[in-house]
């Protein structure tokens, strides 16, 4: 038959009508005759047109049949007592000894054929084992491992069999799945799937695999001749079949390796990298790596294809950590290492024929690079890229091509394509690839160093000359997109790690490029009608002009950037099918999914579906569902038609999110970095963000990243104007969350139309997301709790006339626009503080506290009362009782902190409120300190203990101390709130107060030995507390009613008295009460010493005060005497010995006398510090190091230069001068209420002039005589002279304070007599 006859048959009408025709029936008569004894060429001829048949995928499955039938190769016993005989022993007997081959070659391109359109699983059942083993075995025992030995009339004919050879094999491996029954199968002596048996004999150190390495291995030897031979174009085909089966096996082997593991089977397999790394048993040495990476260096000019199927296994090697030693030996040994890197740069150089070929080839040597980055050095990669192997990276010099005897390595290339990219001569998928690979090398912390200082320095600032010329595109591909991403997180590691170094000059001019403006916006295009959009997008659009000062359409780079996304939501509409369930559609495509390599989204693997689907077809059965085929088929197509489109979308959205997450990332390091930026391209950034993020299709999961930039961009608002308002340095968290530090809007230039749509803005963008969107919220709400501190009152300034209307019409301006959204803005904010994530309760609960700061109570508190709120609040704080006695009284973890958290928020809520009298009312009437009596938590206060300075998590005291503040702190509100004169209040905290009795008790007897200053601290809220709510009207009242509570507070009061011996704030005492609660080791002890300072003496204040409501009766004013009348003080330094309390008859008045005394000294010398040291900060840029160094640490001392010393010693200085200022007051309010006491006492014990008044005020008539004789004695001029001198310090404008020395002069008159 001539060759000429069978071309026909490659028409697919042809090869039907030939096929199905009775008379003929081609397919039988030609294995029949191939079967006979007939000339080999007409064998060969017939195999040919067989394989031409094969096309078909209707033939090919009868064909598979025929082919077993016809015993073309012996694959089932036989009972004839003669040898079988077929293609096997042609090949053996005939072609061997004519050394040409072509019943061999014409029988595997029939399978070949074959096995491209079918294989069946279960051919030659049951006569024999199922599969097509035996036609494997005979390919590769056959005709594969013996081509080598025989002998060849023509050279070509060896490649040619060996081409087709490989080629079936490779067949068999793609279409091959591993599957857990495959290897069970095996255990049962089962068949297994096609391809099978060919991987598991790759992952051993088989026959097989040591054939595909020596058919490489002679390629190789072919190509390194570079002389043309015969059988080239064979040699090269056989060569890529062996390459695509290492790859092949390299991506299932993951997989298969998992499988037999898992399943604990016999099967004894070795991972592919280990054995390409094996000794050669030709050369005896591991060289195979290097006999593939040879095809990477023919790969620019000759062999592209192979470079890619190359550059895939050796991406794959060479990721692996432990084989890095092995391969630097054999790449980087003469002449390797140049042929090698060589090889690789000229491959990412030149431009390819084939532009697909090269694309792929250099992005798979762009990954190979990408992975091989963090591998432990030295590696493979790092020798590639240029650095030392022999020295550490960081010390690596970096120089251009040529300089100093360097070669040219790949991160020449890369930067090459990088800057031809800026010409836009690379394709896309590469530049983003590339930019990539430069961004994992500048990740890394060892390797970032010298290449930026090369990237700076040798190649003309690089990363500044591909920011300037950013965007790449307005309507950016996803490669671009890409590509940018990567970009600009380069850049943001430069600015960072310049920021660092100190060399400011570089991120300050790295972040003018970002600021700077890009281009001019044409009004007119379609960009412009989407800014006419209803709502907040048309408001923040109308405003640039008035708020930036510049022109609309100048656009700043970084907001161009943010132009060139698209933020709305993309989804693929779900098909409407009729035969295939929906619901299991979804469960099918979510089984099919993969990851991504790269490490994005998750996407439908549309060759595994294809896949199932069509082995669910084939067990199809029945009439119906044969009739139905058609329309399953056309469904089918719809379903991949989906998921490629779902993919693609998926894969959209991701590339988005990547790039909205390195602008926000850039931003952020820019305002954290650097202060190269003006106010005003922050608000254009807020606004923009807000404009986009607020349209009805934008999507929460790109809106996500950009809530976050909005508090970073707020904060940065913030910290520059308290730079310019107050010149300090201030942490950027602390400055964010410090309430005091107001009236800041004014300071930025932003005006209150800026601050207006800001906040209509945020406040939109709440409402639009619903409740499930925590993590948005809890950053809008961060971000507007800082714009309304940013428009708070600072009521001193106003009360100097600094602006004080503008500040205030300022703080309506934001308050009034919050609150314009009524209801729906209220609803959203309490049902969150109610529910959700504890951190947006918290923040939600720090948002009303806030509103309620700056506006009048009524509108929050209305709402509150009127939903029930206020109610719902009250119960979770009732429901946190069990979990806050756990955390003191239990071992916890950190996770358990935030019902701590969570209670702190809710007390410092009611607290806010509770300062009105309004919101007081209102706490009032919802039994808040009913609820707080009922609380168990406050009863179990611990034994107090150290706390570690080190330790992440407080001690059990310390906790139960930030529970029982927050209450003391309420109850002071509520007191504030409702006034002196509101009875119900102050029962209601006596209440509280008597029903945690014994903590109360066990906190006022700790008072007598202090242990630190939170110790200190507890006390000076608790006698606050007792002094405001206990007096005459309470403690009657108990008299009328119950004498239980009248005896209680009685004994309060008597354990306070006794307090006040400890108290008498004498140089001495304090310091000894600095000495035992440790303040001299604090490192910032200049304040610490003056804070505690302070609270000891408003313990005092406050304990003077209970005295004075002590002193009534209820008849007369001040008639009841609680001091003996004596001045013979006890020692009452034995308070911190332990003693016992001294009892209420047994505290002299000499007490309150050396109380005047120490008063009166330190108004005096408090005074005089404040002026020195008031002085001192006014000069505090010239004063000397060595006094710079008396105020600050010994940390900023010792690692600090002198103008961050004189900064940090300002800051001290202010903070002691208004510590002092406190310490005056309170000094002064001593000296008051201490002389009224001594003026009282002295009174009614010098009017005793009989037995009964005597006896009235538990004084005998000789101790009232002994009194009036130790009057002149203990109150001579020295101690008048002491309190006139102070009473000037206290008084105002040089002049004395009129009401102590009303005072003296009465005190002054009873001692005359």
């Amino acid at each position: 038959m001539p060759c000429g006859l069978y071309s026909p048959f490659f028409l697919r009408l042809a090869r039907v009508s030939l096929a199905e025709n009775p008379v003929w029936t081609p397919l039988v008569t030609f294995l029949g005759l191939v079967t006979c004894s007939v000339p080999l060429l007409l064998k060969a001829d017939l195999l040919k047109a067989l394989s031409a048949f094969a096309k078909s995928r209707d033939i090919a499955s009868t064909l598979w049949y025929y082919v077993e039938m016809a015993q073309v190769i012996p694959t089932a016993p036989s009972t004839s007592k003669f040898p079988q005989r077929g293609i096997h022993t042609d090949l053996e007997e005939v072609e061997s000894r004519s050394e040409e081959y072509p019943v061999s070659r014409g029988f595997l391109e029939l399978l070949n054929a074959l096995v491209e359109v079918d294989v069946p699983l279960h051919l030659g059942a049951p006569n024999r084992t199922p599969g097509i083993d035996p036609y494997v075995k005979f390919v590769v025992e056959s005709v594969l491992m013996k081509s080598h030995s025989r002998a060849y009339k023509k050279s070509s004919d060896k490649w040619q069999i060996c081409e087709l050879a490989v080629k079936f094999l490779h067949k068999l491996l793609m279409r091959y799945e591993p599957a857990v029954g495959d290897i069970q199968h095996r255990e049962r002596d089962a068949p297994q799937q096609p391809g099978y048996s060919v991987l598991v004999a790759m992952l051993q150190d088989s026959p097989l695999l040591k054939m595909i390495l020596y058919l490489i291995e002679e390629s190789v030897r072919h190509f390194d001749e570079y002389v043309d031979f015969p059988e080239r174009k064979a040699c090269e085909r056989t060569a890529l079949s062996c390459l695509n089966i290492f790859n092949r096996c390299i991506q299932m082997q993951e997989i298969f390796l998992e499988m037999v593991r898992s399943e604990g089977s016999s099967l004894r397999v070795t991972s592919l990298g280990t054995l390409l790394l094996g000794v050669n048993q030709r050369t005896n040495r591991p060289d195979h790596m290097l006999k593939i990476a040879k095809f990477v260096s023919y790969g620019s000019e000759y062999m592209p294809d192979h470079a890619v199927e190359a550059a895939s296994i050796l991406a794959f090697v060479a990721s692996i950590p432990s084989a890095q030693q092995q391969l630097l030996a054999l790449f980087t040994e003469e002449p390797n290492d140049v042929i090698i890197r060589h090889g690789i740069v000229e491959i990412l150089d030149d431009a390819f024929e084939n532009e697909e070929q090269g694309r792929k080839v250099k992005l798979c040597l762009l990954k190979m690079l990408q992975q091989g980055v963090n591998l432990p050095h030295p590696s493979l990669v790092h020798f590639l890229l240029g650095f030392s192997i022999q020295k550490p990276l960081q010390k690596s010099q970096l120089q251009n091509p040529g300089v100093y005897g360097t070669p040219k390595n790949c991160l020449h290339s890369l930067l090459n394509i990088l800057d031809e990219n800026l010409k836009g001569l690379v394709d896309a998928a590469v530049v983003m690839e590339g930019y990539k690979l430069l961004h994992v090398i500048l990740s890394h912390g060892t390797m970032s160093y010298p290449v930026l200082r090369f990237l700076k320095g040798n190649l003309r600032n690089f990363l500044v000359r591909h920011g300037e010329a950013l965007p790449f595109s307005a309507s950016p591909t996803m490669e671009q997109q890409n590509s940018t991403a990567h970009l600009l997180l380069c850049i943001a590691i430069d600015i960072r790690v310049s920021s660092l170094r100190g060399s400011t000059s570089q991120a300050q001019k790295l972040a003018s490029v970002i600021f700077t403006s890009e281009r001019t916006v044409d009004i007119a295009d379609g960009e412009a009608g989407q800014r006419r959009d209803a709502g907040i997008s048309n408001l923040l659009s109308r405003t640039f002009a008035s708020i930036t000062g510049m022109p609309f359409v100048s656009r700043p780079r970084v907001l161009a950037l943010l132009d060139s996304v698209d933020v709305s939501q993309l989804a693929v509409p779900i098909p409407e099918l009729e035969l295939f369930d929906l619901g299991q559609l979804q469960s099918l495509l979510k089984e099919c999914e993969m990851p991504s390599e790269d490490g994005g989204p998750s996407v439908v693997n549309v060759r595994h579906l294809q896949r199932r689907v069509e082995r669910e077809l084939s067990a199809l059965e029945g009439t119906m569902a044969l009739a139905q085929r058609q329309a399953i088929m056309q469904e089918f197509k719809i379903i991949l038609k989906y998921s490629i489109e779902a993919n693609g979308v998926k894969q959209q959205m991701w590339t988005r999110r990547c790039f909205i997450d390195s602008w926000r990332q850039l931003i952020e390091t820019i305002l954290l970095s650097t202060t190269n930026y003006s106010n005003d391209i922050l608000v254009q950034i807020i606004q923009e963000v807000l404009r986009k993020c607020v349209q009805d299709s934008a999507s929460q999961e790109l809106n996500q990243p950009l809530c976050g930039l909005l508090v970073i961009a707020v904060t940065s608002l913030r910290v520059q104007a308290m730079k310019k308002q107050e010149s300090e340095l201030t942490d950027s968290l602390v400055a964010f969350l410090d309430e005091r530090r107001t009236d800041l809007l004014s300071e930025i230039g932003m005006s209150p139309s800026a601050l207006r749509v800001i906040l209509k803005g945020i406040v939109e963008w709440i409402l639009k997301t619903g409740p499930s969107a925590q993590r948005i919220r809890i950053n809008l709400y961060t971000a507007l709790i800082g714009c309304l501190r940013l428009s708070a009152v600072n009521p001193s300034r106003d009360s100097r006339g600094l602006g004080g209307g503008i500040t205030a019409g300022l703080q309506a301006i934001g308050v009034e626009t919050v609150l314009e959204y009524g209801d729906s803005f209220l609803s959203a904010l309490f049902r969150d503080s109610a529910s959700g994530h504890d951190v947006q309760r918290m923040l939600a609960l720090s948002l009303l506290d806030t509103i309620i700061s700056q506006a009048p109570i009524g509108p929050v508190a209305s709402y509150a009362a009127k939903h029930g709120y206020i109610r719902h609040l009250l119960d979770i704080l009732s429901g946190l009782d069990e979990s806050l006695i756990s955390l003191v009284c239990q071992e916890l973890s950190v996770m358990a902190m935030k019902y701590l958290q969570l209670y702190s928020s809710i007390m410092s809520f009611f607290t806010r409120m509770a300062m009105t009298s309004r919101g007081s009312q209102l706490l009032l009437d919802c039994n808040l300190l009913g609820r707080l009596s009922e609380m168990n938590a406050f009863s179990h206060r611990p034994q107090a203990g150290t706390m570690d300075e080190y330790a992440f998590l407080s001690s059990p005291f310390h906790r139960f101390q930030e529970i029982l503040f927050p209450a003391f702190s309420l109850c002071l509100a509520m007191l504030s709130g409702l006034g002196s004169e509101h009875r119900i209040i102050r029962e209601q905290v006596l209440g509280f107060l008597l029903a945690h009795s014994e903590t109360i008790s066990s906190i006022l007897r700790s008072g007598q030995t202090l242990n630190d200053l939170h110790h200190l601290e507890e006390l000076s809220l608790l006698t606050n507390v007792i002094s405001k709510a206990t007096n005459i009207e309470v403690i009657h009242k108990g008299a009328d009613g119950t004498n239980e509570i009248r005896d209680q507070i009685e004994r309060l009061q008597t354990i306070c008295l006794s307090l006040l011996p400890a108290y008498v704030p004498t140089d001495v005492a304090i310091d000894r009460v600095l000495r035992f609660s440790g303040v001299e080791d604090d490192p910032n002890s200049n304040i610490a010493r003056h804070k505690a300072t302070s609270m000891y003496l408003q313990v005092c204040l406050n304990l003077l005060n209970i005295v004075m409501n002590m002193t009534a009766d209820g008849t007369r004013i001040y008639s009841r005497t609680v001091f003996t009348a004596s001045f013979t003080m006890a020692d009452f330094g034995a308070a911190f010995t332990g003693t016992r309390p001294q009892t209420t008859r047994s505290v002299a008045l000499g007490v309150v006398v050396n109380i005047i005394s120490a008063a009166a000294k330190r108004l005096k010398t408090t005074e005089v510090a404040r002026d020195t040291l008031s002085r001192k900060l006014e000069v505090v840029e010239s004063l000397p190091v060595d006094e710079i160094n008396q105020f600050v640490s010994k940390m900023i001392s010792e690692g600090s230069s002198i103008s961050e010393k004189r900064e940090a010693a300002r800051q001290t200085l202010t903070k002691v001068v208004e510590s002092q200022v406190v310490e005056i007051t309170q000094c002064r309010f001593i000296l008051e209420v201490s002389l009224v006491l001594l003026w009282k006492h002295m009174e009614a014990f010098v009017s005793t002039n009989d037995t009964m008044n005597a006896s009235r005020l538990n004084i005998s008539f000789d101790a009232s005589f002994r009194f009036k004789e130790d009057i002149t004695h203990y109150l001579d001029e020295t101690f008048y002279k002491q309190v006139e001198e102070a009473s000037k310090v206290s008084g105002t404008a040089g002049k004395p304070d009129d009401f102590n020395l009303l005072f003296i002069r009465r005190i002054r008159k009873i001692a005359q007599g």
